[in-house]
């Protein structure tokens, strides 16, 4: 599904002029090597624009962006091969800028002697490749960078001011050719060399006539790509941590074979699809609004139709950068596609009220990705109408609310609460992360691992003098209470809900006010340990056996309270008699997963109901 979903929207970024036509990729060029038309050096200008941007502290920094042009396709094998208009400056000079003594070297840096004869292998290669493909193009430039290839000798060139005015871009620049006469027209656009690849591409394809077979995505008789094309890495781009040209498909085991068929034979994938599903995929993990990352994994998502404005809702949801996610207006947004939800008043025209120009008919993919050695792993793939997908989302959002919480959770936020605050590898644990991402997109129920992991991370996860919110915040217990509605189909209020009768949510409502009686006791001092410390965990577990110690505890505080505050202990004791009275003659002996969950909303929203009245009673003496 992935490489047909792919194949089909590289026809789509062909009709909006998104790609380069076949044949032909861009490239972001930073210099011009000016030549003569008798092939020497005559400089190298730096075309890069200059653009101001304020960093974080709002110093104003300079930043240097290359200008993008259209080159043939550059080759996709792994070891010393030159394209056919070259842009490496090792393999066009042969030499390297070393940092240490700002020198030009002859070769690269590496303990063997291998690794330091890489740049003459690049060097030769590059010879011989141009003199095969342009001896006999009959025009200037064509003529000049020929002419080039052969007076160009790296081991007199080790103190050329031109190379060295470069500096170490020389290492990492791409560079496009030129005419010192003329710099209008490149190598790669002059006519001849145009008309010349268009001639090389057709030979290749005649070549690889023999392999024709029916290719598996799109059912036509077609040349089998023996070798599938790499994806693009780089900071920002690509699949994070997933090395130097990673692929989606390849066969470099024995093993992998089958039948007697050789590499790219096994998916029977043909040379046109594959080329087009590798450029699709490529421009979606070089679009900022097309992917994202999230601990180890690599969030691709696209609208079949290639509606930006689905792109963008969803990279609001994804993303981490402020520059792509203002919480409020999410919130709001979310707020209000809810309300229609519960109304039934989904409509596409209200959709786009809501969010502008989007199409909620279409189909939306949402891919994760993950490095695993030379071949990228897809660790799922979701197809799903995008209203319906807005709809998923914003009812995972309405489960999780809890206590009126204001702002959306996003997907980073629950990877972090599932993950222990102690651990030094946070993105190690991201399998079963999938699962959840899955409840998500198709309104399923949470998976129990998520449910049992987190009710865990209550038990054992302690707060810090710096944060009083670890063991238990909005998107710990939201996350208990969105399991329970989905999964038990009953209906769980967002804030204390009185009338709930359920003997293990009472449970830990009481559990809530024994511990406020025990605070209330103690002030004007503040506990350092109360009974959530000392007993939560094990009272959430086996009430029958902790509740009768507390409660005789608390008989302690009462009395302590009763002296000291006797308004207070009047009302204590009131929220006291209302629990008890609802919980029948004994408490549960043993509470099972969920009953545990039940007993922690309780205890949570019991808590939320005492700060609720706090901060109304402090608005209520602000406003006298």
């Amino acid at each position: 599904m992935l490489i047909s979903a792919l194949n089909q929207y590289y026809d789509v970024l062909i009709e909006k002029n998104e790609l380069p036509p076949a044949g032909y990729e861009k490239l972001d060029i930073s210099y011009l090597i000016a030549l003569t038309e008798d092939g020497k050096l005559d400089h190298i200008t730096d075309i890069r624009t200059k653009i101001e941007e304020k960093n974080k502290k709002g110093k104003i920094k300079v930043l240097l962006n290359p200008k993008p042009f259209m080159f043939p396709e550059r080759n996709t094998f792994r070891g010393i091969k030159t394209n056919y208009v070259e842009h490496r400056g090792g393999y066009i000079f042969g030499l390297e800028f070393r940092t240490e003594g700002e020198a030009l070297s002859l070769e690269t840096k590496g303990a063997t002697e291998e690794k330091r004869a890489k740049l003459s292998k690049q060097h030769q290669d590059f010879l011989g490749e141009v003199n095969k493909d342009f001896k006999f193009i009959q025009s200037p430039i064509a003529k000049a960078y020929y002419l080039f290839s052969q007076n160009w000798q790296p081991e007199h060139e080790t103190e050329n001011s031109e190379l060295l005015k470069i500096k170490k871009d020389l290492n990492t620049a791409k560079f496009a050719f030129c005419l010192a006469s003329d710099s209008r027209i490149l190598l790669q656009n002059d006519k001849k060399v145009k008309e010349h690849w268009r001639q090389v591409e057709e030979d290749h394809a005649v070549k690889t006539q023999e392999d024709i077979e029916q290719c598996a995505i799109s059912g036509e008789m077609l040349p089998i790509a023996r070798l599938h094309d790499v994806l693009k890495s780089g900071k920002g781009i690509g699949v994070r941590d997933a090395g130097i040209n990673p692929s989606l498909v390849n066969f470099n085991c024995d093993s992998f074979e089958s039948y007697s068929h050789n590499q790219g034979q096994n998916a029977c994938i043909s040379d046109k699809v594959m080329k087009h599903y590798t450029q699709a995929l490529n421009w979606l993990l070089a679009s900022q609004k097309n992917h994202s990352y999230l601990n180890g994994m690599t969030l691709v998502y696209w609208s079949q139709d290639g509606n930006q404005n689905n792109d963008q809702l969803v990279m609001k949801l994804f993303s981490r950068d402020p520059q792509y996610n203002n919480a409020d207006q999410l919130d709001t947004a979310l707020d209000k596609l809810i309300a229609d939800i519960n109304q039934g008043m989904i409509t596409t025209e209200r959709l786009e009220a809501m969010y502008g120009a989007i199409n909620p008919n279409t189909d939306y993919y949402i891919v994760g990705l993950a490095p695993n050695s030379s071949r990228v792993q897809v660790k799922f793939i979701y197809r799903q109408k995008f209203g319906k997908l807005l709809t998923n989302i914003a009812k995972h959002q309405r489960d999780l609310k809890i206590n009126n919480s204001t702002r959306p959770v996003q997907l980073w936020q629950l990877k972090k609460e599932l993950t222990s605050p102690k651990t030094s590898h946070p993105e190690v644990n991201d399998v079963p992360f999938a699962s959840i991402f899955k409840s998500i997109i198709l309104g399923t129920v949470y998976p129990t691992w998520c449910f049992s992991t987190m009710l865990r991370r209550i038990r054992t996860d302690h707060n810090t003098e710096d944060s009083s919110y670890i063991r238990m915040n909005d998107v710990r217990v939201g996350l208990i209470k969105a399991y329970l509605i989905r999964k038990t189909k009953e209906e769980i209020a967002m804030s204390l809900d009185k009338s709930n009768t359920n003997p293990a949510y009472l449970c830990g409502r009481l559990f809530a006010v024994l511990e406020e009686i025990q605070e209330d006791a103690a002030k004007p001092h503040t506990l350092n340990r109360t009974i959530e410390d000392a007993y939560f965990s094990s009272a959430c577990v086996r009430p029958a056996s902790i509740f009768p110690k507390l409660m005789k505890l608390s008989q302690h505080h009462m009395a302590k309270l009763k002296r000291n505050q006797p308004g207070w202990a009047v009302n204590d004791q009131k929220r006291l008699n209302e629990i008890i009275e609802k919980m029948g003659d004994e408490f549960p002996k043993v509470l099972n997963l969920d009953d545990q969950g039940r007993f922690t909303l309780g205890y949570y929203q019991q808590r939320a109901e005492k700060y609720k009245k706090a901060n109304q009673e402090t608005k209520g003496e602000e406003t006298k």
